[in-house]
């Protein structure tokens, strides 16, 4: 227990009063001349920081404010990663976009065409049949007369 002295609140107390140094308030008590709270290491014991306290705090401050800074900077880094593969995954849902318009494109040119080779495949067959029907004649030099072929 460290103890203190203090000047006495009464004068039937003497010329001061030893009490607990954690009880002191000084609200209540005042120092006798030649007293102090602080500690023979320099430490105040009164909440209040040393100066060495102050310098080591300060160190440890920046050097955490130094691992924020490139912490700060690995995460903008990272963060400009993920930009820049977002703007190539547009870029490459843009390019596939387009690749399917054209093969979508392509498949109804594909179908168009296959009607049109169906009417024309149609066509022919019925142009065969009405030749078939048709009675072959022959000219005078031995030409076949029946009728041409409709030329489209």
């Amino acid at each position: 227990m460290t103890t203190i002295k203090i000047k006495p609140s009464h004068p039937s107390q003497g010329e001061f009063v030893i009490i607990d140094k954690a009880d002191f308030d000084p609200s209540k008590y005042v120092l006798l001349d030649g007293e102090s709270l602080g500690e023979a290491n320099g430490a105040t014991g009164d909440g209040v920081p040393t100066l060495a306290e102050l310098i080591a705090s300060r160190n440890q401050l920046l050097a955490r404010s130094d691992e924020l800074g490139d912490r700060e900077l690995q995460l903008t880094e990272r963060g400009d990663a993920l930009v820049e593969a977002k703007r190539q995954l547009e870029q490459r849902a843009t390019e596939l976009d387009a690749r399917e318009q054209a093969m979508a494109n392509r498949e109804a040119a594909v179908a168009e065409r296959e009607q049109e080779n169906a009417a024309e495949a149609q066509r022919l067959a019925d142009e065969k049949a009405a030749l078939a029907k048709a009675p072959a004649t022959t000219g005078s030099e031995g030409e076949n007369t029946a009728p041409a072929k409709a030329k489209k």
